[in-house]
């Protein structure tokens, strides 16, 4: 289950990763921001990643720990007309 959050984790960020791209065509004087829905597990891991990540792209991360799996997914959900969440 926790290589599954872990995959589940990464597989979001490289997305995010894929959008971040577009937007750094689009705009370049906004300070960007890009925020990330994860599992409350994926913490750990993520004090490591999104400073090294944060320096190399200067993209500033908002990560936003929701809970378990399904936690997630409900919030994506309700959020498909208007996400938050890159």
């Amino acid at each position: 289950m926790k290589k599954l959050a872990i995959i589940l984790s990464l597989v979001l960020m490289a997305t995010a990763l894929g959008c971040l791209n577009q937007q750094t065509q689009t705009t370049q004087t906004e300070e960007q921001k890009l925020i990330i829905y994860s599992y409350d597990s994926f913490e750990y891991l993520a004090s490591e990643v999104i400073p090294k990540f944060e320096e190399k792209y200067g993209v500033k991360v908002e990560l936003q720990l929701i809970g378990d799996a399904g936690e997630v997914l409900n919030r994506l959900i309700l959020e498909k007309d208007n996400p938050r969440a890159d």
